[in-house]
């Protein structure tokens, strides 16, 4: 859920904008989207004048119906009740609008709410600008004197929901990659490609047909294998569909005595913004078996989040481990916690010639260049090392004024055995990184 990026950006520095006014001055204008105001209506419900009311911008969203799912929890957790509501609504869960296959939401009125204290008011707006997706304005309006409905308001619905759909860290920090990735670039055979998009994408795609039967909505997948052959490309390749909200957990900050806590926040967290998978990067440097130092504490919450009692859904875990014999075996041997493990090894024979095709696949290559011979020599190297070596070939051959007359790279033998020696040196010396 949430604006294209351009819309969205200038849509949260004017809601932070009118809500800092909104706290500031007592005086708030009532001009809403789509709603003719009937200022006397709305200040003979609040008893007051109008220069006593705030008006709480809550910006543009896609219609989603979690988004008003959780208004309906704030709603009910603070006892509200609606008292009545004029325009136009089609109405499911009290507040959440109809959105079926063939009919779009309809959203154009007030809604009027009361608790034993407060009230307010809700106002909004809906727009199908090219007829692919409809969007729709909320607001809010208030008595000067509910800063505290406004805060809550305000942080615990809107800005939860804008995050939806984001790729985001475990502290609500958002994430921009440096470019999209694709399942293009990942060399892995073609069976365990449809494994992992069944799984993930295919998996969190079909919630409605899980809920409908009573199924459990969650999974959990171990990618395992020695470093530099794909693991995390592969969670950049996921985050990279935005398809679903993506929560990037690395080990920093997993230490002390409120780090449980924090898994279970995450995992709450996930279920709110749901569909959502959880990428859990190098889990055996924060949890490992009973017997070794890591905090015991965090593998019991996970293990509790993961087929707990608990009522977390729509959540797909994906723990990437160089080391699964760290891994307690409750967690990375039991059913319903991860129910698949694939493993990324060093890619072999075939798999290493595919790399070298598909590496060089924008450069010009000497006739004397063999990729059956370069594979051989690689025996041992990862799909990281495999890139490196093509690359660091591409760097002598610029160095060297290696072009043809389109200004494209000739890639020569020599450049190759220069770099795969290179490569090999650092093979045996340097434990390689991921990619």
């Amino acid at each position: 859920m949430g604006p294209p990026t351009e819309l969205h950006k200038s849509t949260m520095e004017w809601v932070a904008g009118s809500l800092a006014n909104a706290m500031q001055s007592p005086v708030k204008l009532l001009d809403t989207f789509f709603v003719d105001i009937d200022s006397e209506e709305i200040c003979l419900f609040f008893g007051c004048k109008r220069d006593e009311l705030f008006l709480i911008r809550g910006g543009v969203f896609y219609y989603n119906e979690k988004f008003f799912k959780i208004l309906t929890e704030y709603f009910t957790a603070n006892g509200f009740t609606k008292i009545k509501e004029t325009g136009k609504w089609k109405t499911a869960m009290n507040l959440a609008i109809h959105s079926g296959e063939k009919s779009n939401p309809l959203i154009d009125g007030l809604q009027f709410y009361e608790n034993h204290k407060d009230k307010l008011v809700l106002s909004c707006g809906c727009f199908n600008p090219f007829e692919r997706r409809t969007f729709f304005y909320i607001d809010f309006i208030v008595h000067k004197e509910c800063r505290e409905i406004v805060s809550t308001i305000y942080n615990r619905i809107f800005s939860d929901c804008s995050l939806k759909g984001k790729i985001i860290t475990k502290d609500r920090e958002e994430i921009c990659l440096d470019r999209k990735y694709s399942f293009d670039e990942l060399v892995l055979d073609n069976e365990k490609i449809q494994l992992i998009k069944e799984n993930t994408i295919g998996f969190l795609k079909n919630k409605d047909i899980f809920s409908k039967y009573n199924i459990p909505f969650k999974r959990g997948i171990i990618l395992e294998g020695s470093p530099g052959n794909g693991k995390t490309l592969l969670g950049k390749i996921l985050a990279s569909t935005g398809m679903f909200t993506v929560i990037w957990i690395t080990p920093r900050g997993f230490t002390g005595s409120e780090s449980a806590e924090l898994v279970k926040r995450i995992y709450e967290f996930g279920n709110k913004l749901s569909p959502t998978l959880i990428f859990w990067e190098d889990v055996d440097l924060t949890i490992s078996n009973r017997q070794g130092n890591k905090d015991n504490a965090i593998l019991g919450e996970l293990l509790n989040q993961l087929d707990g009692l608990n009522a977390i859904s729509g959540i797909v875990t994906i723990a990437t481990t160089n080391m699964t014999e760290a891994l307690d075996n409750a967690l990375s041997h039991r059913p319903n916690r991860f129910d698949l493990r694939i493993k990324f090894d060093n890619p072999d024979y075939n798999t290493r010639i595919k790399m070298l095709s598909k590496f060089t696949e924008d450069v010009i290559l000497s006739d004397d260049i063999k990729f059956e011979i370069i594979a051989e020599k690689s025996e041992g190297f990862s799909g990281a090392c495999m890139k490196e070596m093509v690359l660091e070939a591409k760097k002598f051959a610029i160095i060297d004024g290696s072009y043809n007359e389109m200004d494209k790279i000739i890639l020569r033998k020599e450049y190759m055995d220069k770099s795969l020696e290179k490569t090999k040196k650092i093979v045996e010396t340097v434990t390689p990184l991921g990619f």
